[in-house]
């Protein structure tokens, strides 16, 4: 991998629907222009087999697609298994669903640059929630490494967008971009069908399960969490700092 081209990963967890990945990843490749690719899959998926016939059918050359089976039994599991694991390799790491197509030719490297000095988030515009939340998100790899998480563990599926968004607020660099489209094909939009995934999201058992998880989070973790981030990064820029000190002094 050049490490100065591909400096964002993509994470896509999907489970059961390799019907919708095709479309998400093509429009990937077309439109990336520092990322490569991961999906993320739950080891026990009965449509694997399919996934890997859909990633036969694409053509890559700009970027590398690769594929993680997750011992996780959910999507926010499944995230956090395979950041782990990446975390080393990238400056930056993306979160995307499986029915989020991207349309901004060089979104990624938009989305980077408020990033490049600073620890943050960056999100663009989904033609639904918009500024509201973000609903996919970019973010320094570091803060994926000092957490020790990319989304909140034990969260279901709901409200991991509002913990990002008030992640970003409290570092004071959190950015979004009206003009880098990621269009959400939710089926509450009616931009795609409704499936047994959908179904198990957005319940309103899953609402009222997510809303007390970000509530309890927010109250008991959130402060420490984004301490930890800050303490962390703090002697991260030190080291860098005593790093380039000593190569001037060359």
């Amino acid at each position: 991998m050049d490490s100065t081209k591909n400096r964002n990963v993509v994470l896509v967890p999907s489970k059961n629907r390799p019907h919708r990945i095709k479309e998400c990843l093509l429009a990937l490749v077309e439109n990336s222009s520092i990322s490569n690719i991961c999906i993320c899959l739950n080891h026990d998926d009965n449509t694997l087999d399919r996934y890997l016939e859909v990633l036969d059918e694409l053509e890559v050359k700009k970027c590398q697609i690769d594929v993680h089976l997750t011992s996780g039994n959910n999507m926010i599991s499944s995230l956090n298994e395979v950041a782990m694991k990446l975390t080393r390799e990238y400056d930056f790491m993306t979160f995307l669903g499986d029915d989020q197509i991207v349309s901004t030719p060089g979104w990624d490297s938009i989305m980077s640059e408020p990033l490049e000095n600073k620890i943050g988030f960056s999100y663009p515009n989904d033609l639904h929630q918009g500024e509201a939340l973000p609903t996919s998100v970019m973010l320094n790899s570091r803060i994926v490494r000092y957490l020790g998480f990319f989304a909140v563990p034990n969260f279901k599926h709901l409200y991991i967008d509002n913990v990002w968004l008030e992640m970003g607020k409290d570092l004071k660099n959190i950015n979004y971009f009206e003009n880098v489209i990621v269009e959400h094909m939710h089926y509450t939009l009616g931009k795609s069908k409704v499936d047994e995934t959908y179904e198990n999201n957005n319940s309103q058992e899953s609402y009222t399960i997510g809303l007390k998880q970000f509530e309890k989070y927010m109250r008991k973790r959130f402060k420490y969490d984004m301490r930890k981030v800050r303490v962390k990064e703090f002697f991260y820029s030190l080291l860098q700092n005593k790093a380039q000190n000593k190569q001037l002094k060359k």
